[in-house]
C-alpha cells in the first residue's frame, strides 16, 4: 500500500503535468493565431504587390499613350503651319 505522501506526490506530479499540458495548449493556440495572422498578412501583401504591379503597367501604358498623343499633336500642328504657309504663298 502506498503511503499518503507517495500518493500526494503522484497527485502533485499529475497536477503539474496537467498544468504543463494546459500551458502548452494555450501556447499552441497563441502560436497558431500568430501564424494565421502572419499568413494573412503575407497574402494581403502579395495581393497589394500584384495590384501595384498592375497599376505600374497601366501607368506605363498611359505614359506611352500620352507620348504618342503628344507626338501626333505636335506633328499635326507642324502640318497645319506648313499648309497655312503653303496657302499664304499661293495667295
Amino acid at each position: 500500500m502506498e503511503s499518503l505522501e507517495e500518493m500526494f506526490n503522484k497527485i502533485e506530479f499529475l497536477d503539474n503535468l496537467l498544468e504543463n499540458i494546459e500551458i502548452k495548449t494555450i501556447q499552441n493556440e497563441v502560436l497558431t493565431e500568430i501564424y494565421e495572422k502572419r499568413k494573412q498578412t503575407i497574402v494581403n501583401d502579395e495581393a497589394e504587390v500584384k495590384n501595384l504591379l498592375n497599376l505600374k503597367e497601366k501607368k506605363a501604358k498611359l505614359d506611352k499613350s500620352f507620348i504618342i498623343s503628344s507626338f501626333l499633336k505636335t506633328n499635326a500642328r507642324k502640318k497645319i503651319v506648313e499648309y497655312k504657309t503653303m496657302i499664304e504663298k499661293l495667295n
